[in-house]
């Protein structure tokens, strides 16, 4: 019996498009890829910072593709106890990534124009992006 006939369901590969969706601080370009990831590269331009938020199921690492960003970051405990758990920041640059994990809020600044790719687990119907703050009166 062959590898291909034992699987129950043959795998395959498959080609998509993306979608660029325009932001306040730049752009992003967002593509599905694999059951149950999905990646953006998010266009930063330079002085300008998106929401400080958390995602309540998905994980992201980011990567810094091009430029340099500034990410304040939080554990999920941060938001409750600012005290014993302090948000931090730090700065990224070319081939540098931040892991964040669910619950956790953060927050980018681009300090020069700059392209970051986001990997994410889980499409946007997986759980809720909580939107903390917003410098452009988004909801």
């Amino acid at each position: 019996m062959s590898i291909i006939k034992s699987l129950k369901h043959a795998k395959t590969c498959w080609v998509s498009d993306s979608r660029i969706e325009q932001k306040p601080w730049g752009s992003e370009r967002i593509w599905a890829a694999l059951e149950g990831i999905n990646g953006k590269i998010l266009y930063l331009q330079a002085g300008h910072r998106n929401s400080l938020k958390y995602n309540t199921l998905k994980n992201e690492c980011l990567f810094v593709l091009e430029g340099e960003v500034e990410v304040e970051y939080g554990s999920e405990h941060s938001l409750q106890d600012p005290v014993m758990h302090p948000f931090m920041k730090t700065k990224l640059g070319y081939g540098q990534n931040l892991n964040i994990q669910s619950g956790c809020p953060y927050r980018i600044r681009a300090l020069t124009d700059a392209q970051v790719i986001e990997i994410g687990t889980g499409r946007g119907h997986i759980g809720k992006t909580i939107r903390i703050e917003d410098d452009y009166g988004r909801a």
